[in-house]
């Protein structure tokens, strides 16, 4: 009797094991969910979510919508689709990978704010390199967030990395060195610039187009200043290179904003002893130049003399610079 009892409990226990191990292949771990879902979009929630993202999901009571488009794509975060369709809705041009891979990337070194301010200046393979590689010839120096600033300060603390400026025009009114090559400024730069030539022919500096006074060289980009800073490396060492020529990412030509000048048929003389350089000293700020890098003023700005060099910051600061005779290295921000 007793093995009997034992062989019907043993029976029934095999039945209920059975009958759990039956019930359990078929639950649906998503029966709960509120949303009507495609068989595809079952097999994929099921395959990238854990039981306890699911339970969020149902919890949360989260639309497919809001998150199904972003999962197939690496490092995908459930907790975090909603940063995914914000980061899309404001760049609706980026793919779907590229929002997730950005809002991972990003993820407790930049609030959400500072991402979108980020991204609505530089490019999507810019700050992508810099997440990557940070700046490749100053590790410490940090990503200047809006370049577009006139009053952008650029030093080697701070870097633009990859940044290309969206709004760059070419010089056809002020004449430049070469006039079979194009020379590319911020479109800020035009007007004034052009202002600024007609002064100096108003004031009899020379009867000549903008005074003789050329453009030499207006925007540079990233990888022609690497090609420029190897060349600096070669003529004055390792040590020394960056206070001749601006290191990559740390160069106000990459802003647009900065332009060479020289005087039209005098390629040997210096610029400094010029009439027109003399001119531009006493009134380039009316139209919103400063001279950044000034002769005697190397311990503040650290970099050799370049009187050729003017960088457009608007007339409001470069008359301030002006006044206070300072240059744009020892402007405090207000």
């Amino acid at each position: 009797m007793t093995l009997k009892r034992i062989l019907f409990v043993f029976t029934i226990f095999c039945i209920a094991a059975l009958c759990f191990f039956k019930m359990n292949m078929n639950y649906n771990r998503l029966s709960r969910y509120s949303y009507e879902l495609t068989e595809t979009q079952q097999k994929l929630i099921l395959e990238k979510l854990n039981d306890n993202e699911i339970e969020y999901l149902i919890e949360h009571s989260i639309a497919p919508e809001e998150y199904i488009d972003f999962m197939p794509y690496k490092n995908f975060n459930i907790y975090r689709a909603s940063s995914y369709k914000a980061f899309k809705n404001q760049f609706i041009y980026f793919s779907d990978a590229q929002a997730v891979n950005m809002i991972e990337k990003t993820l407790n070194r930049y609030s959400f704010e500072e991402v979108i301010q980020i991204m609505s200046i530089y490019t999507y393979e810019a700050f992508d390199y810099y997440l990557d590689h940070g700046d490749e010839y100053v590790k410490e120096a940090a990503l200047i967030y809006d370049p577009t600033l006139l009053s952008t300060q650029i030093n080697n603390e701070t870097t633009l990395s990859k940044y290309f400026p969206f709004s760059l025009v070419n010089l056809e009114t002020v004449p430049v060195l070469n006039d079979k090559e194009e020379v590319l400024v911020d479109e800020r730069v035009v007007n004034a610039l052009q202002l600024m030539c007609d002064a100096i022919v108003q004031d009899g500096i020379s009867k000549s187009k903008c005074g003789r006074l050329v453009v030499t060289k207006g925007y540079v980009s990233y990888d022609d200043q690497v090609q420029l800073y190897k060349e600096a490396i070669a003529e004055y060492g390792k040590n020394d290179a960056s206070f001749y020529v601006d290191i990559p990412g740390h160069s106000e030509h990459q802003l647009g904003l900065a332009i060479d000048l020289a005087v039209y048929g005098m390629k040997n003389q210096n610029f400094s002893i010029t009439s027109q350089f003399i001119w531009l000293n006493e009134n380039a700020h009316r139209f919103g130049f400063t001279l950044t890098y000034p002769p005697l003023k190397e311990d503040v700005t650290g970099k050799f003399g370049q009187e050729q060099h003017w960088r457009y910051v608007g007339v409001d600061l470069a008359t301030k610079l002006f006044n206070e005779n300072i240059t744009l290295a020892e402007y405090k921000h207000e």
